[in-house]
């Protein structure tokens, strides 16, 4: 093996007739395609506290609607540490029934809009994609879908939203 020695300093070449220019580096280049360029203001962020509730709406609902009737209603556990104590009463009402033949829900939240916001209350739209699925008498497993809309009126309780409301719509 023959290894070409490279030279550690750097070397120029004169070009005859041509005649060195120091030029300064680009800092900053400010160019965007039109293209890119947006044609409608852009829209400011959103205030933290209303993405809390979004958040918090989004958690109770997807949380809340998706159960089966083999896991001792977890979902019940979960929505009771997600609700103001009014709720508690309604929500242990919606307790599923245990059994060997599995069906069991499950829900998707797909979007989530303030319809209104003060400090210490809002309400929340949520479309949600909501699966239910089961074992019928003949043992096929049978799948439904379909697409939900629920309003979720939270309360803020110290630094927590809670669920006060929930409506299917």
């Amino acid at each position: 093996f023959l290894r070409k020695k490279i030279p550690t300093t750097p070397t120029t070449d004169i070009i005859p007739g041509i005649t060195e220019v120091e030029i300064d580096p680009i800092t900053t280049v400010d160019y965007k395609r039109p293209d890119t360029i947006p044609t409608q203001p852009v829209a400011q962020p959103a205030n933290p506290d209303e993405t809390y509730a979004k958040q918090s709406a989004r958690i109770f609902v997807e949380r809340f609607w998706s159960y089966s009737n083999q896991n001792d209603n977890q979902h019940i556990d979960d929505a009771m540490e997600l609700s103001v104590d009014s709720m508690h009463t309604w929500i242990v009402s919606q307790a599923k029934a245990q059994s060997t033949e599995y069906s069991g829900v499950t829900t998707e939240v797909l979007s989530s809009r303030i319809l209104s916001y003060t400090t210490l209350a809002a309400t929340v739209e949520i479309g949600a994609k909501q699966t239910t699925e089961g074992t019928g008498t003949d043992g096929i497993v049978v799948r439904e879908t379909k697409n939900i809309t629920a309003k979720v009126d939270l309360s803020k309780v110290g630094a927590q939203w809670l669920v006060s409301g929930l409506w299917l719509e």
